[in-house]
């Protein structure tokens, strides 16, 4: 006979807090495995989705690689192609063209007129084991190296006097330097006044001053420019580039002796 105490508990009878607690245990269980179930749903439908893109990469591999290497090759074709192609390219046609540098420069330090000459047009053409500038043109035109050939070309063609030949060549030289653009396109200027073509050689003249307005080349050009002017009796025009002289390069070489200059185009404007 069992024993209870004085609560009058009876087996199968529960108090109201054992209630509650059954009751809140139950809440948590249907929840749990409302959770469980909503869980399993999630994994199952990744599951699918997961087995559907395998297999879909799975068919498509062949694609999706080419697309692959495709978009490898586009981003890394311009870097393979500077490091492997271009850069070794130049590098191998700018050690050609040391030679004809070095005779050219040779040439400008020469003491005689026939050494010099001797000199520019080795430079030129070369010999049977290195290649002038020519060649280099000929073979590398569209190249850096074949560039500051054409520059070099046109300025040894106009020391040997053959200044159509370096206006061809001083034409086809470009660059992004301000500076070096001026003075290829006041060597041409010097060409055309060579060849007696004051209008090609004043067109050129104003284009080395536009390109650039560095106390170097500008005065320079300005003052061919007012001879020119001068030479074919614009004396408007001559004073104008003097003047300028004067007033924008006051520390130039060329502006020592503006003045006088100025005071002789008007004298000859008074005539």
């Amino acid at each position: 006979m069992s024993v209870y105490k004085k609560n009058n508990y009876r087996p199968g009878r529960q108090t109201k807090k054992e209630r509650q607690q059954e009751e809140a245990a139950n809440e948590v269980s249907s929840e749990q495995l409302s959770h469980e179930s909503t869980t399993a749903e999630v994994f199952d439908t990744l599951d699918e989705k997961a087995g559907k893109t395998e297999a879909w990469v799975i068919q498509h591999q062949r694609t999706i690689l080419f697309t692959i290497v495709a978009v490898v090759v586009v981003g890394l074709g311009y870097m393979f192609y500077k490091q492997f192609v271009s850069e070794p390219r130049e590098r191998e046609i700018s050690e050609q063209l040391s030679f004809a540098q070095s005779v050219f420069n040779q040439a400008l330090d020469a003491n005689t007129t026939a050494t010099r000459d001797s000199l520019f047009t080795l430079s030129l053409n070369g010999d049977k084991t290195h290649a002038g500038f020519l060649k280099i043109i000929k073979d590398h035109g569209s190249s850096k190296a074949g560039n500051v050939a054409n520059y070099a070309a046109g300025m040894a063609y106009l020391q040997l006097n053959k200044y159509k030949e370096a206006v061809t060549h001083l034409d086809k030289f470009s660059s992004s330097d301000p500076i070096l653009s001026a003075l290829a396109l006041g060597n041409i200027g010097d060409a055309f006044v060579a060849l007696n073509q004051p209008k090609d050689a004043m067109d050129y003249y104003k284009k080395a001053i536009d390109k650039s307005d560095n106390a170097l080349t500008a005065p320079i050009y300005l003052s061919k420019a007012a001879q020119v002017a001068q030479d074919q009796k614009n004396y408007k025009e001559a004073l104008t580039y003097l003047e300028r002289i004067k007033t924008d390069y006051p520390n130039s070489e060329e502006a020592a002796s503006v003045d006088v200059q100025i005071s002789q185009v008007e004298a000859l404007t008074n005539l």
